[in-house]
């Protein structure tokens, strides 16, 4: 039997790690991965995929929803893949925030060459999945273009498109019967990675108005009322509580010695770590690390010549007219 994993969220290295894990677990068996995201952290979704990649069980892919960034490169390594047929794909380069990227020292950088390495992986997984020619018939962007260094071209597909180029294999019409089941598993677990359920659902926009009513409604019943009416999702709700806080924190706590008083602020307000946060944190971390390296280099000893005495001077001009006198007794 298969076993399903789901990547219903943004890609950060604890959802990374909540991947792999489930991925181990499932090592002797058959996986389908059913993918909603946007995408998201660039080495994290990187070893994602290599996980995946590497699983010897026969794997296949529903999109869900999004496919996009790192998450649409998943594709490219599933011989059976399936989209609804209001789903979004969109590819470009693997990239880093446009902050670290424009900086000036970038270029030459760990990261930089990490960065280069993971694209050209990335694009070989690629093209040997798609017909090349069509892609750049169809979106008008070579493939040089879209994984050049210097620039950043997002390419969006839509599922016909997608299988047009050999993306994936087969496009399905979403249905009511199915637009329950995503909702009804987007909702169990969009709390544990702080994912905005309405952004990451896919339905018609009929649907999406409709579902919008009866999500607003229902965040007004009480946990009584959500259990009598709703048990199976209240008792889905109940089991991924304790972990969905442990998770929260512990995302937040990884950044503790970065910015204390932050993380705590955002542990008590029961705040989820945004993107924005993440960068936040990264940039005092770099500052930091920085200010302690100059600090440290600034208090190592400085070697200099020890200034000599009135009486070593006196000896060493006595040396040193000596050594000439010797030196013309010689010529």
């Amino acid at each position: 039997m298969e076993v399903e994993i789901l990547l219903y969220s943004s890609i950060y290295s604890f959802t990374a790690e909540s991947f792999i894990e489930k991925m181990e677990a499932a090592k002797d068996k058959d996986v389908v991965l059913r993918i909603n995201t946007p995408g998201g952290d660039v080495q994290a979704g990187f070893g994602m995929i290599a996980k995946f990649i590497e699983h010897k069980g026969a794997k296949r892919i529903k999109v869900d929803g999004k496919a996009n960034s790192m998450g649409a490169f998943f594709l490219a390594y599933s011989d059976n893949v399936e989209a609804l047929d209001v789903s979004e794909i969109v590819l470009h380069r693997a990239a880093y925030p446009s902050w670290i990227e424009s900086g000036a020292d970038f270029k030459g950088s760990a990261e930089f060459k990490t960065l280069v390495k993971i694209n050209k992986d990335v694009r070989k997984g690629l093209e040997a999945k798609i017909d090349i020619e069509a892609f750049e018939k169809i979106t008008g962007v070579t493939l040089n273009e879209m994984f050049s260094m210097d620039s950043r071209i997002d390419v969006s597909l839509t599922p016909q498109q997608a299988k047009k180029i050999g993306l994936i294999s087969k496009v399905k019409k979403l249905t009511s019967e199915m637009s329950s089941d995503i909702q009804a598993k987007t909702i169990s677990i969009a709390a544990s990675f702080g994912v905005d359920v309405n952004e990451l659902q896919v339905l018609p926009i009929e649907a999406k108005k409709e579902e919008k009513k009866i999500i607003k409604k229902e965040t007004k019943m009480t946990l009584i009322e959500l259990k009598e009416k709703h048990p199976d999702v209240y008792a889905q709700a109940v089991k991924v509580g304790v972990a969905d806080e442990k998770d929260r924190a512990q995302s937040w706590l990884a950044f503790v010695d970065v910015d204390a008083k932050a993380v705590i602020e955002g542990i008590e307000k029961d705040s989820q770590l945004s993107q924005k946060a993440m960068a936040e944190f990264s940039k005092k971390m770099f500052s930091k690390e920085h200010i302690a390296n100059a600090e440290k280099e600034s208090d190592k000893d400085i070697t200099t010549d020890k200034p000599l005495t009135d009486k070593e001077v006196e000896a060493k001009k006595l040396a040193d007219f000596e050594s000439e006198v010797d030196n013309n007794k010689n010529d």
